[in-house]
């Protein structure tokens, strides 16, 4: 500390923050104990045999590690299961990795794709990571029986064509995919894999009937402009498909984000549904010039009636010439309050009614758009057009965050909401006795300071010099060093334990300094992979140690509140805090 300020040595941080979804996923609850209807694994055999062999009812539950695969994961292969669910051992679906041969080896072998459902209904994959493979990492078989499967809080990466496909045939109907992260960590395969170079997304459906599709980040579906394939989507429900919920999610740099239908079928391509409340986000410069000229718009309504298009935030920086475009359907489609920075737009007949919708957006509208972030701010511009400004509509009564919405909206996936006062507490009355003797310190010596050992071993430092145990295994599998710090984060008057893992992707973990519990634990940069430094001290004033977090090796850091661990904003290394 200099000079009243924190300061911590850090790099330029790419920024990836989201203050919501999927790592805020509620939690399924602790997995069942090993039983018959519950088959524990820990290592890629077992995980295999498992698989193989579930039943219906059954829980598969991955102990945390690295599953390198032998062969693909069917459920459903040999005979008919329903009510089966495979789930990770922890709330982190970074804990259990499981990876095929790689996105651009063609040498797969019996591990074309991750995990497969084939006749299978009812079937949930949670808490768990799953890619590396040279197809899909999620891939639902529809003509094969499979229905109602549910993908919550996973991570699909690197698939060589869709990281999720359900394949015509006969389709999926009613499946759910929710607080889920879906990415290429450096960028789509650069080869053929059937369909041509760039024929990959996030998820294509085909004669999908009642999917919802909630709360997920897709980033980095881009491909190089030597690609056949400039403008896959990301989200594609078509080939028959009908009434899809799309809302909540966040999309960053991607070539299209949504498309109900993609031709001009015979009857309709998809029917109905809704697309509602989502960000969308792409950085200047993403597109060339010569894919500028030839882009259209990020969310599509394709061959589509009935279809509603409802308080989208949707920045394209220059990128794509539209925000919304409809082709083909005639009948029943509306754009309403959504927020823009492109128009809206009609091609090959279609039609649609449009309400609301602000088209002028420009990054100084929101917290952080480099972010991903396109929560409103408070300013000129958006007072006075933004905020209370959106129609009327029904269907739409909270936000991108799950906030209810004002009876006078706002338009955009947000609804932004001012920050109350603090309250001003009542005179205190005349006392009728003496005052209460104010508690006394707890015995022994003051928490001084803390140590992280190797495998996530955690000791604190007494005033005295003498070390007390703080928990063991803070981190489940990871090896690296540990950041420390000591503050009272609670506000009961005694120090608690901050940790964060120094390697690999940031985690931050608070334990009480009078038993070891975990008071809170959180991702501050999200799942980018950096380490981060930890220290504390009270930024906003409230008698509370705030969270300070630093990227390791970037110039800046990020504050969150102790009290509630909201983001309060960033600062750069040696300079005050900006929120």
């Amino acid at each position: 500390m200099r000079d009243g300020r924190y300061t911590l040595r850090l790099e330029e941080l790419t920024p990836r923050v989201l203050p919501r979804s999927p790592f805020e996923a509620p939690s399924l609850g602790p997995p069942p104990a090993p039983g018959a209807d519950a088959v524990w694994v820990g290592t890629v055999d077992e995980l295999q045999t498992a698989v193989r062999n579930v039943r219906s009812g059954q829980t598969i539950v991955v102990r945390p590690g690295t599953y390198d695969l032998t062969e693909t994961l069917v459920v459903g292969k040999f005979g008919p299961v329903a009510d089966v669910t495979i789930r990770g051992a922890t709330d982190d679906f970074r804990d259990v990795v499981i990876r095929g041969r790689g996105m651009e080896n063609a040498d797969y072998g019996a591990v074309p794709s991750g995990v497969s459902v084939y006749d299978a209904q009812n079937v949930t994959v949670a808490d768990l990571s799953v890619g590396d493979v040279y197809f899909h990492p999620f891939d639902i078989q529809g003509g094969m029986g499979a229905a109602r499967v549910h993908l919550y809080h996973v991570r699909g990466f690197d698939g060589g064509e869709q990281i999720v496909k359900s394949s015509a045939g006969g389709g999926a109907d009613f499946c759910s995919i929710e607080y889920s992260l879906f990415e290429y960590t450096v960028a789509p395969p650069t080869t053929d894999h059937g369909g041509g170079v760039g024929y990959t997304g996030g998820l294509h459906a085909h004669e999908a009937d009642g999917w919802a599709i909630r709360d997920n980040l897709w980033r980095n579906f881009h491909t190089p402009d030597s690609s056949a394939t400039w403008f896959a989507p990301v989200i594609l429900m078509w080939n028959g498909s009908r009434d899809t919920v799309v809302e909540g999610n966040t999309f960053i740099d991607c070539d299209r984000a949504v498309a109900f239908g993609l031709v001009d079928a015979a009857g309709f391509d998809h029917q109905g549904g809704v697309i509602r409340n989502n960000f969308v986000y792409q950085t200047p410069g993403l597109f060339s010039a010569a894919r500028r000229a030839e882009s259209d718009g990020q969310i599509l309504v394709y061959d589509s009636p009935g279809t509603a298009v409802y308080n989208n935030t949707v920045l394209t920086n220059g990128n794509s010439r539209y925000s919304i475009e409809v082709r083909w359907a005639t009948t029943g489609v509306e754009f309403v309050n959504n927020l823009a920075d492109a128009p809206l737009h009609a091609r090959d007949g279609g039609a649609y009614t449009a309400a609301g919708n602000y088209l002028s957006a420009d990054p100084t509208l929101f917290a952080n758009p480099a972010a991903g972030d396109l929560h409103l701010v408070e300013n000129a511009a958006t007072l006075a057009s933004v905020i209370d400004k959106a129609v009327s509509l029904t269907g739409v009564s909270t936000d991108w965050d799950g906030d209810q919405r004002s009876a006078v909206a706002d338009v955009g996936a947000d609804e932004w909401h001012p920050v109350p006062p603090p309250a001003v507490a009542p005179a205190p009355a005349e006392p009728a006795g003496p005052p209460a003797p104010t508690p006394a310190a707890p015995a022994g010596p003051a928490l001084s300071g803390a140590v992280g050992g190797p495998f996530g071993l955690v000791f604190a430092l007494n005033s005295d010099g003498s070390v007390r145990f703080v928990r063991m295994a803070a981190y489940p599998g990871y090896e690296g060093a540990l950041s420390t710090a000591v503050a009272d984060v609670n506000g009961d008057g005694i120090p608690d334990v901050i940790t964060g893992t120094a390697s690999g992707v940031g985690v931050v973990r608070v334990f009480s300094g009078t038993d070891g519990a975990e008071l809170t634990s959180f991702l501050p940069f999200g799942a980018l992979s950096v380490g981060v430094g930890v220290t504390a001290g009270d930024a906003d004033g409230d008698g509370f140690a705030d969270i300070f977090v630093a990227p390791v090796g970037f110039p800046l850091y990020a504050v969150f509140s102790g009290r509630d661990r909201s983001f309060l904003g960033f600062g750069p290394a040696g300079g005050d805090l900006v929120g």
